[in-house]
């Protein structure tokens, strides 16, 4: 299977941008990677990159996709960025979230923590989206809010798991192996970005779309005449990679 892949990274209202991509191709296997880092610039800045770099190079050190390689992947990415916030002095500032697609080509799989989402486009539609580890996605669990409701919740910024935690660590696998299919397409973005386009929006624009640079074009547009409608001068960075099959 051949993928087109594009890839985006803003600044938005904020003066640093601390979000951080990985997309890499070798030998027919391929990763993507969506960092968010948390605590302000520069320990957040510091943290999407050494742990979007350590998932990416330790996936090619193996090229194995099952669940236990890629918890793996990512539980050393923590360790690191936890030692690194040892090494520095500063533990609380040192966090970020991740979403990670990996493939061999012929099956994905996909990993996250926090609340960076992965979205699959399948016959045109969202037939899968990954749940955030916050207050209001254990909310939505509970019945006490609506799935929409998670955007611009008062709350939804308390996440429960983020790479340079105090503990351990446990990334979410999916654990069903996905065949990489013909018209397939895969959405990875941060919060700032999904924030402001509903999932309608992403299937509307998917259909207009022609190459995954158009796609994220088209939801881009939308995200910043929200922002704009809103006022919201100070709006977060924003950054996604779609990747169409």
């Amino acid at each position: 299977m051949r993928f087109q892949t594009a890839t985006l990274s803003r600044n938005g209202g904020r003066r640093d941008n601390e979000d951080y991509i990985v997309y890499k191709e070798e030998g027919g296997y391929t990763c993507w990677v969506v960092a968010d880092g948390l605590g302000g610039h520069p320990g957040g800045a510091l943290a999407s990159r050494v742990v979007a770099e350590e998932i990416a190079k330790r996936f090619f050190s193996t090229k194995r996709i099952d669940v236990a390689s890629i918890r793996l992947y990512m539980k050393t990415a923590h360790e690191i960025l936890v030692q690194q916030q040892v090494a520095e002095g500063s533990v609380q500032s040192y966090k970020t979230t991740v979403v990670a697609l990996f493939t061999d080509g012929r099956n994905m799989r996909w990993g996250h923590v926090g609340d960076s989402r992965i979205y699959r486009i399948h016959r045109g539609a969202v037939v899968y989206q990954s749940r955030d580890h916050s207050v209001p996605q254990m909310m939505v669990e509970a019945g006490e809010l609506k799935p929409g409701e998670i955007r611009f919740h008062e709350d939804r910024n308390r996440l429960l798991r983020v790479f340079g935690m105090r503990g351990d660590l446990q990334p979410e696998v999916d654990k069903e192996l996905t065949s990489a299919l013909k018209g397939d397409a895969y959405l990875l973005c941060t919060d700032g970005f999904w924030e402001y386009v509903t999932e309608t929006e992403m299937e509307i624009d998917f259909a207009k779309a022609a190459s995954p640079e158009e796609w994220l074009a088209y939801m881009e547009e939308r995200l910043l005449q929200r922002v704009q409608l809103r006022a919201r001068r100070g709006f977060d960075n924003y950054s996604a990679i779609g990747v169409f099959c």
